[in-house]
């Protein structure tokens, strides 16, 4: 899904694009993860950066707080509520809420992906919810495999183990990253557009998608959160049926 708004006439608040919005779609939102030293998992918070810059004396981030960048999660559309959604998504709006889960898909800590382009394998940076989204569509393939039957459609499905601890619930300030401003920053190599060729670094600080919250529980920013090992686990011993 895109963070793009189409417009409803009759309101002024920002409502989620289709085809994301549309109820008989699984709408992917975006989060920035964070590993550990040993690589395993660490954190998620929503993706939503604001960037500053290091000033050309080097001394000074700006500006601050961050110009926003680019945020993955969702809001309200134009359809009514599904009943999948109906007891679980805390504002009632009377419409489909979007996202439905989220995966790492922030540009600022881009996933590594192989393509093929004119012959030439390249690995690239790639971010966005265009990562994020393929990402969990890789997700429930396994979930298929797993369960040895064709799962058809997931929304359903997600939304009644929304309690079952399957998801990483995902907070604009996660407990684990401790209590300082969340922030990267990216070395972007030598400057080509100019003479100098100095470093150029950029200064990310995340957790702050535009006008919308990663909360505990379902949020309009990371939906019902981003899949733990255990949801595999769960499908390879139940076949993907609730009992």
């Amino acid at each position: 899904m895109s963070g793009r708004c189409q417009l409803r006439h009759k309101t002024t608040r920002a409502q989620a694009d289709f085809p994301s919005g549309s109820p008989w779609v699984t709408s992917v939102g975006g989060t920035t993860l964070a590993l550990d030293r040993r690589g395993d998992y660490a954190w998620e918070t929503s993706m939503g950066d604001e960037l500053s810059i290091l000033t050309e004396k080097g001394k000074a981030w700006g500006p601050v707080p961050g110009v926003f960048t680019f945020g993955g999660g969702g809001g309200t559309s134009d359809f009514p509520q599904p009943w999948y959604q109906r007891g679980l998504v805390p504002e009632d709006t009377g419409h489909r809420a979007t996202p439905d889960v989220a995966l790492e898909g922030d540009g600022a800590l881009p996933v590594l992906i192989g393509l093929t382009d004119s012959g030439a394998f390249h690995l690239v940076g790639f971010g966005g919810t265009s990562a994020a989204a393929p990402a969990f569509a890789a997700i429930q393939a396994d979930a298929q495999q797993a369960s040895g039957h064709r799962l058809g459609f997931a929304n359903p499905l997600l939304y009644a183990l929304a309690h079952a601890h399957l998801f990483h619930d995902v907070t604009d300030r996660p407990a684990a990253a401790g209590p300082r401003p969340l922030t990267v920053v990216r070395d972007e190599g030598p400057d080509t557009d100019t003479s100098t060729g100095e470093q150029r670094y950029l200064l990310y600080t995340l957790g702050h998608d535009f006008g919308l919250h990663a909360r505990p529980g379902y949020d309009d920013a990371t939906g019902l959160g981003s899949p733990t090992p255990g949801y595999l686990r769960w499908f390879r011993r139940t076949k993907g049926t609730l009992k």
